[in-house]
């Protein structure tokens, strides 16, 4: 098996220099992911130095991204992960399920998958359970997804990515 990981969370236009690959892995950073209200410095702290972002209060939270199936092996299973760091006096998460979602390519349904994030201080992986496998050709499509938290409306602080 296979690890598709989040790392963090911004949006540039040079997306492919923040995807990475790491033997089985494949990294996708901060700077290569969409976050919904990430530009407003009310909501999320961007630090490009660091290629992090620190999740300042939002009760919509909407993190997207997507990878060319290129950087993929053709035919093989994946694991869909994301590495959080859950700050000091992180709030609002008890009892607040996010979902992890994948769509695997153009025609695919989105594979998704409820979580409970874990309130305690430091760096987690939150496991998803959530596989798919890349078809036979690869060229041509992309694998999109998603870290979300858009019914809730209760907000949130506290998780910086990296």
């Amino acid at each position: 098996m296979q690890y598709l990981h989040h790392n963090r969370n911004v949006s540039t236009p040079d997306r492919q220099q923040h995807t990475k690959i790491e033997g089985d892995q494949v990294i996708v950073n901060a700077l290569a992911l969409d976050i919904t209200h990430g530009g407003d410095e009310r909501y999320w702290h961007i630090d490009e130095e660091s290629r992090s972002a620190e999740l300042k209060r939002v009760s919509w939270l909407e993190v997207t991204g997507s990878i060319d199936m290129i950087h993929l092996e053709a035919e093989a299973t994946y694991k869909l992960e994301f590495k959080i760091r859950m700050k000091p006096g992180a709030d609002g998460w008890n009892e607040c399920p996010v979902y992890i979602m994948v769509k695997p390519g153009k025609g695919k349904k989105f594979i998704w998958v409820k979580v409970t994030l874990n309130q305690n201080e430091g760096e987690q992986r939150i496991p998803s359970d959530v596989q798919f496998t890349t078809p036979l050709s690869t060229v041509d499509d992309k694998v999109s997804f998603a870290l979300l938290d858009v019914w809730n409306q209760r907000y949130k602080n506290g998780i910086r990515t990296r």
